[in-house]
């Protein structure tokens, strides 16, 4: 494929409007096709969705995907009356973009080792200058058992999402 209709297909694929399957009755799934998705789990009980995995494909990031999924998913759990959208992060990109489309104000992160014991906000600077310090010393001393994770909570009671896109349900 010449590069010129390469970069239509890749075009078109990041045009594409972002779509929204229920997956059960309690697993949403939205998604930017052959780029992007987020797979969530519902807790009306608790008026929270958990996002349990969030990928983008590598050579479509920083593009403004994630933020399209973040951005459809709250309005997804807006009209199923969540609150809080919740997860475990582990990358400082993936936490900064909960950052900037979620905001400061509902903002919570909390060490996901210590959770159920300790549950102690901290900041985001010190939340990513902790996963930096943990990935140096990964490259240093490879070990599948390290690494540092955060539990995010994100309170979207007050997020206004009335201009954001609205996923296609499929």
């Amino acid at each position: 494929m010449s590069q010129n209709k390469s970069s239509e297909v890749i075009d078109k694929k990041l045009a594409a409007p972002v779509r929204f399957r229920r997956v059960r009755d309690k697993e949403i799934r939205v998604s930017l096709p052959d780029v992007g998705y987020i797979e969530a789990d519902i807790a009306k009980e608790d008026k929270e969705l958990h996002i349990r995995e969030f990928e983008v494909r590598e050579d479509k990031r920083n593009l403004g995907v994630g933020r399209r999924l973040l951005k459809s998913l709250a309005v997804i759990a807006k009209d199923e009356g969540i609150e809080k959208i919740t997860g475990d992060v582990i990358d400082p990109t993936a936490l900064s973009l909960r950052q900037k489309v979620y905001g400061d104000d509902g903002l919570h992160i909390y060490d996901a080792d210590r959770r159920p014991l300790q549950e102690l906000p901290i900041t985001i600077d010190k939340a990513i200058e902790s996963i930096q310090r943990a990935d140096k010393a990964y490259d240093e001393h490879p070990n599948p058992n390290f690494g540092t994770d955060f539990y995010v909570v994100s309170d979207i009671t007050d997020l206004d999402v009335t201009d954001w896109e609205r996923p296609a349900e499929k």
